[in-house]
């Protein structure tokens, strides 16, 4: 678990003086579970498709939509309904992780993307879940 306060990022950035490289951070909460829990080829499977993901990110065009229209780049989730899909996939999971501990998920939840970012819709998820746990 990360230490208090430290924000779990879903992307790693790496530089060197000739290079900068993002990759995908395997201690979120959501990806490191499928590495630790999966054997064999199931992990190596999920570590592949990770590397394709990291490997293949379009970033040329990334910097041209970026040139273009920066403002129309929506990666963060804007559909509410599709984030509350997320919500129900992910977070019976991360409730499992934190030993069916609500506040010890929630506290971990404040400081893991994209949970921290959309709080308001994970605060009003969980209380209409009837995990009223999230409150300050």
């Amino acid at each position: 678990m990360d230490p208090a306060g430290v924000v779990a990022s879903v992307w790693r950035r790496y530089a060197s003086r000739d290079e900068i490289r993002y990759e995908i951070n395997r201690d979120h909460p959501l990806i490191r579970p499928l590495l630790e829990r999966e054997g064999g080829a199931v992990r190596q499977r999920v570590e592949g498709a990770l590397r394709v993901i990291e490997r293949e990110f379009p970033a040329q065009r990334f910097v041209s939509d970026v040139r273009e229209n920066m403002h129309s780049i929506k990666q963060g989730e804007a559909n509410p309904v599709a984030f509350r899909e997320f919500l129900d996939i992910s977070i019976p999971g991360l409730l499992a992780d934190h030993c069916g501990s609500v506040p010890a998920m929630v506290e971990h939840l404040r400081r893991t993307e994209p949970y921290r970012t959309h709080w308001k819709a994970v605060e009003e998820y969980l209380e209409e879940e009837g995990w009223n746990d999230a409150e300050d």
